[in-house]
């Protein structure tokens, strides 16, 4: 019988995630800001965004509880850097919905994107042993 890691398979999805979104932010920065100013004009919208990248942000280290009754693996230090991640940029992209901004901050955050995915690439899936 084979054993499955599935937080194996989710540190992969996250990889794959993490550099499609860097190869799409330092790509086309301006086609991303011209669709997210748009979308950030209605201030419902930005609300609604700004309320979820803070509850994103709150809400993804509290997988890291976990450590207080069991073992911490390495696709939950994953998963909260990247929810924290994508968190952040929610909350800056609607404090900034101005179109030179969103430029901006799509190359910034491209820019972390790219630097997770080596991360997760150099730290966690490059050993098998790692989980």
């Amino acid at each position: 019988m084979l054993n499955y890691d599935l937080g194996r398979f989710y540190v992969w999805f996250l990889f794959v995630i993490s550099v499609i979104t860097a190869l799409a932010r330092l790509g086309l920065p301006g086609q991303f800001a011209l669709v997210m100013s748009a979308k950030l004009e209605d201030e419902r919208k930005r609300r609604r965004q700004r309320f979820w990248g803070w509850v994103i942000i709150l809400a993804s280290p509290a997988i890291l509880l976990y450590g207080v009754v069991g073992h911490i693996r390495a696709w939950m230090w994953v998963a909260a850097a990247i929810g924290i991640l994508n968190g952040g940029e929610q909350v800056l992209d609607t404090a900034y919905p101005d179109r030179g901004s969103l430029v901006f901050l799509s190359r910034i955050f491209g820019a972390f994107h790219a630097i997770a995915a080596i991360a997760i690439w150099f730290f966690v899936l490059r050993y098998p042993a790692v989980r």
